[in-house]
């Protein structure tokens, strides 16, 4: 009988321990529950760069070469009759590309950009390049890798438009012994600027944006000085001036590439060295 009452005493206590169980777990789950946050505001840009789902589709295709052997065609070759020309001049050798002026040494644009681009109100449009979708289509024809060339801190035009983009000397822009003007690295504006015209090349179906002249003018070390120029974004920067001038080249190069991404174009850039002794 005792033995009885002890397996009753027994049987009750668990079932009144199961609920209190029960309710822990609950209560553990809960807590785990609110410690924890499940949400997409934000998507790896990562992803988004390297799927084809979010690329810009220009509607033209060409094969990457195994090597690119090119050649730099001017604005004036590109529209004019040369370029057939040069044209044959690929079909018949290992050359596989053309590097072809977009915006040049000037800071010109070498088509007049059409009335519903974001370029048409710059007017620094040459129409060198009559038709740049139809030449486009005839180098996708014979398989001829387009490169568009930007050069991108050497630019007379802008620099006159806006002197507060370039370096003066008193109340005149700037300019070297051959009469060309330069426009400053330290400023967001020339980058957006390049930018801007580059992703409308991408539109247009270059596969890669040759950056030229991504560099200050030469001889500056010697008259950083004395020429007058703001530092926008780096006037508090604490390196020293040439590493200064290089950190600004440097993350314009960074940030093009990345506002290019969603057009699935390459990125060069063409530097200069210079040797000390």
């Amino acid at each position: 009988m005792k033995r009885k009452s002890w397996f009753a005493i027994l049987l009750v206590a668990c079932m009144l321990a199961i609920p209190t169980i029960g309710y822990a777990e609950k209560n553990q789950k809960m807590a785990d529950f609110t410690e924890r946050t499940y949400g997409f505001e934000e998507i790896d840009k990562r992803i988004i760069a390297t799927s084809t789902l979010f690329r810009y589709d220009s509607g033209l295709t060409f094969e990457y070469p195994d090597a690119v052997r090119g050649i730099y065609v001017t604005g004036h070759s590109a529209g004019g009759a040369r370029f057939q020309n040069l044209v044959d001049l690929i079909d018949s050798t290992d050359l596989n590309a053309m590097v072809i002026d977009i915006k040049d040494d000037f800071g010109n644009l070498t088509y007049i950009p059409e009335g519903d681009s974001s370029l048409a109100t710059m007017d620094i449009g040459k129409s060198y390049i009559k038709n740049p979708r139809a030449l486009l289509e005839e180098l996708e024809e014979k398989k001829i890798y387009p490169i568009g060339r930007i050069v991108v801190f050497k630019d007379t035009v802008l620099a006159e438009k806006r002197p507060d983009l370039s370096f003066t000397e008193g109340e005149t822009v700037w300019k070297n012994g051959r009469k060309e003007a330069f426009v400053n690295p330290f400023m967001k504006d020339v980058w957006d600027y390049n930018v801007e015209i580059a992703i409308e090349a991408a539109k247009m179906g270059f596969q890669e944006i040759q950056f030229d002249y991504v560099r200050f003018p030469e001889g500056f070390e010697k008259r950083f000085e004395s020429l007058e120029y703001s530092y926008g974004d780096y006037a508090e920067s604490e390196l020293d001036p040439v590493q200064r001038r290089v950190e600004a080249v440097t993350d314009f190069v960074a940030y093009a590439r990345e506002q290019l991404k969603p057009y699935g174009v390459e990125v060069s850039v063409d530097i200069l060295a210079t040797q000390r002794r």
